[in-house]
């Protein structure tokens, strides 16, 4: 893992994740991208239920999200690797939906 992610100024400055899993068969997601204070970050996060909530990270601009069959983020695929744009203004709240 790369740093640590910090606080942050909720909904002016980055998004903390909340992964859908709606195939039911991820275990883990990497995040890689840039968070509220500029730096280049990666994390490995469980995720064991239908709604996982990434909290504490907070990310803006792309990122880089991949799934993963195991809870440590090695191995296969689940479906793919994605690039994302995460806003750093939500007016709606802190999260940002993503699901594979």
């Amino acid at each position: 893992m790369l740093g640590t992610a910090g606080t942050s100024f909720a909904s002016t400055n980055g998004q903390e994740f909340l992964f859908h899993d709606r195939i039911g068969s991820v275990y883990s997601i990497r995040l890689t991208g840039v968070n509220q204070n500029g730096d280049y970050v990666s994390g490995c996060f469980q995720t064991p239920n239908t709604d996982n909530y990434i909290s504490n990270w907070w990310w803006k601009g792309q990122v880089r999200v991949e799934t993963w069959y195991t809870s440590n983020c090695t191995g296969n695929y689940v479906v793919n690797s994605d690039s994302v744009y995460v806003d750093p203004v939500n007016p709606n709240g802190d999260w940002f939906y993503y699901t594979d």
